[in-house]
């Protein structure tokens, strides 16, 4: 391209990066094993579109003006040459996966603070309140921004917690009425569903306390583990 007359070569240059990111878009938005918006996938496939166009300029200018390659290993240069691009280019599209995973963060305020001890547990009693409180309400549940942001939560902790909450049956993935991203449902009643699964599965092991040699209610009292989610509707008195 670089013997293009005029404004042509920039307009290869930047069909190039355009057709090259929607392919890397594609690989962020299908590979991964979480729900990936599609603005986020193609910025992250566009990002590493240039790098990698970046990244092939400074190779071949790195190759050209150091030949000690060919003096040091013979016919077998190209090895050495082959391995350092493959490196680098999967540092490219690590890279850009990067991007991919770290934009709902930063529109939800910025990268949150890593969680002390027993955030994750924290964090699902917190999911599964916000859960409630949208139940009734059309349409029904939340999509992971909205979580993300209205909890100011990473987004890779938050999606390791609903895979927690989604084992427990607790949660759901449903579809929304107007074709947007899967939304996060809460499939229990919080009112009567304890914290006691939970305490199993984010913050200890009953089971596993007991073959350590700890009795029922000796790290945790019963009563906490028998706590429902959200605390019943009291009647009111006539």
């Amino acid at each position: 391209l670089g013997m293009v007359p005029g404004g042509t070569a920039l307009v290869g240059t930047l069909a190039s990066w355009l057709i090259m990111g929607t392919l890397f878009g594609i690989v962020y938005r299908v590979v991964p094993n979480t729900d990936v918006l599609w603005r986020d996938a193609l910025a992250g496939g566009l990002a590493a579109a240039v790098a990698f166009n970046l990244a092939s300029r400074a190779f071949a200018w790195y190759i050209g003006r150091l030949p000690t390659y060919e003096a040091v290993y013979g016919t077998f240069a190209t090895v050495p040459l082959a391995l350092i691009w493959i490196y680098w280019s999967w540092l490219v599209v690590l890279g850009g996966a990067l991007v991919s995973a770290w934009l709902p963060a930063l529109r939800a305020g910025g990268l949150a603070p890593e969680p002390s001890a027993g955030g994750d547990f924290l964090l699902a009693v917190q999911v599964v309140r916000r859960l409630a409180t949208s139940r009734d309400e059309p349409p029904c549940g939340l999509c992971m921004a909205d979580l993300v942001r209205g909890l100011n939560a990473n987004p890779q902790r938050m999606d390791r917690v609903l895979g927690v909450l989604r084992t427990l049956g607790w949660v759901g993935l449903v579809d929304s009425p107007k074709g947007g991203p899967r939304r996060w449902a809460l499939l229990v009643d919080p009112r009567v569903t304890t914290l006691a699964s939970l305490v199993d599965a984010l913050l200890l092991d009953q089971a596993a306390s007991a073959r350590a040699g700890f009795g029922p209610g000796e790290l945790i009292r019963s009563a906490a583990l028998e706590t429902p989610l959200l605390p019943p509707i009291q009647d009111s008195p006539p």
